[in-house]
């Protein structure tokens, strides 16, 4: 039996929507925070990944450095503290979204 509704002059293509993942951007982010996203085509989201990192790990040495300096100041290794789990989780998102993202 035919189908009706099918154009005669047209084949019967399915498509189907492929979910592609990268490894080897994730390889390349996991060393260098950014550069998977570049390598995929997402400058801007690479650039801004890389400055992120860079930030993070500017305030997190600040922290610790000023919480050993002339005596210590407790807040401040408590804030360094809170910038490594930060850099930790972002760092962890970044090789997951060079892996995931299309």
């Amino acid at each position: 039996m035919e189908n009706l509704n099918q154009d005669k002059d047209q084949p019967n293509v399915y498509t189907q929507e492929v979910h592609k993942k990268h490894g080897i951007p994730a390889l390349i982010s996991f060393f260098i925070p950014g550069v998977g996203q570049m390598i995929k085509g997402d400058i801007g989201k690479g650039i801004l990944i890389w400055l992120f990192g860079l930030i993070g790990f500017i305030l997190m040495f600040y922290c610790f450095y000023e919480s050993n300096s002339d005596g210590g100041n407790a807040s401040m290794a408590f804030l360094g503290f809170l910038c490594i789990l930060g850099m930790m989780a972002f760092f962890i998102w970044n090789v997951y979204d060079a892996y995931n993202s299309n």
